[in-house]
C-alpha cells in the first residue's frame, strides 16, 4: 500500500485515511443489517455478529 500511496503523493493526487465501524445492531438500519446478514451468510437480524463496534479494542480511536 505505501507504493500506492507514494504513487499518488508523487502526482499530486491527495490522500484520505478513513476507518469504518458496524453500529450496534440496535441502531442499525434495515439496510445496514440486510447487508451484515448476506455478508454473514445468516438469515436472521439476531443471527448477526457485529465487528468493530465503537470503544472496542478493534476501533480504539472512538469511545462510546
Amino acid at each position: 500500500m505505501s507504493t500506492v500511496v507514494e504513487a499518488a503523493r508523487g502526482a499530486g493526487v491527495r490522500v484520505f485515511y478513513s476507518r469504518h465501524m458496524f453500529l450496534p445492531k440496535e441502531v442499525s438500519g434495515v439496510y445496514a443489517l440486510r447487508t451484515a446478514m448476506a455478508w454473514q451468510h445468516v438469515d436472521t437480524v439476531e443471527a448477526v455478529r457485529p465487528v468493530l463496534l465503537p470503544g472496542s479494542p478493534s476501533v480504539p480511536w472512538c469511545r462510546s
